[in-house]
C-alpha cells in the first residue's frame, strides 16, 4: 500500500521520454505491477517479472485479463504479461528465451547482493536487443540499516553510488545516456533516488 502511495510522476515522464513508443519492455522486479500497468496503458508490450508469486498475483488482479500466457508471460499493448522469475537466473534456467527493446529495473538493484551483481547485470544485457535501452533506479541515504545493510524486516538495501553502477554497466558494453536525480516519492528527507539510462552498444 505504501509503495502505491509514492509520487512517481517524474519517473513516468522519464520512462516515456526514453522508451520507444510501442516497444517490447521487460520489467525486472515488477512488484505489484504499478509500472508495468502504466507502460502497458501507454501502448508498450510489457513482460513483467518478479520473484514473489504473491506480488505477481496482486499484479495480475489489476489486469483486464487475469491469466496471461503463463508459459511466456508475454504482454500485449494495454495489458502486461507476468512471469515468476528471480534475477539473476540460476544456472541452467531458461524461462526467458527472447530479447527485448528495453529492460527496466526500478528500485531493484539495491536488493541484489554484491556477489550476484555482476551476474545480474550480465543477464540483463543478455535480454536486450542490440541498441536497446536499460533504465534502472536506485536509492541512497536510507536510514536504519544494520551492519549487513538490512532493514528491521531483514530486507537487503545495498545502496551503491551511481558512479559505481555506471562503471559496471559501461564495462559490459552499455553506453551511458543520462542520470536524473530526484527526491523520495514518499517524502522521506534522508532518501534520494537516481535514475540511470543506458543504451546497449550495437557493435
Amino acid at each position: 500500500s505504501r509503495y502505491a502511495q509514492a509520487d512517481v510522476t517524474a519517473l513516468q515522464k522519464l520512462l516515456l521520454r526514453y522508451l520507444v513508443p510501442g516497444s517490447r519492455v521487460l520489467e525486472v522486479g515488477c512488484g505489484s505491477g504499478r509500472d508495468a500497468h502504466f507502460l502497458a496503458s501507454r501502448g508498450f508490450s510489457v513482460t513483467a517479472t518478479d520473484a514473489s508469486a504473491e506480488m505477481l498475483e496482486v499484479a495480475r488482479r489489476a489486469s483486464s485479463t487475469p491469466a496471461p500466457d503463463s508459459a511466456t508471460g508475454r504482454g500485449q499493448p494495454g495489458n502486461p504479461g507476468f512471469l515468476q522469475v528471480s534475477f539473476p537466473l540460476p544456472p541452467g534456467a531458461t524461462p526467458l528465451d527472447e530479447r527485448f527493446d528495453a529492460v527496466i529495473a526500478l528500485a531493484v538493484v539495491m536488493h541484489v547482493p554484491d556477489q550476484e551483481l555482476f551476474e545480474f547485470a550480465f543477464q540483463v544485457r543478455g535480454r536486450l536487443e542490440k541498441g536497446g535501452t536499460l533504465i534502472l533506479t536506485a536509492s541512497i541515504g536510507r536510514a536504519g540499516l544494520d551492519g549487513a545493510n538490512r532493514d528491521g524486516q531483514g530486507r537487503l538495501f545495498r545502496e551503491r553510488p551511481a558512479g559505481e553502477l555506471r562503471l559496471l554497466f559501461e564495462r559490459l558494453g552499455f553506453r551511458f545516456v543520462a542520470q536524473h536525480d530526484a527526491a523520495d516519492g514518499l517524502g522521506r528527507p534522508e532518501v534520494h533516488w537516481f535514475t540511470l539510462v543506458f543504451r546497449l552498444d550495437p557493435t
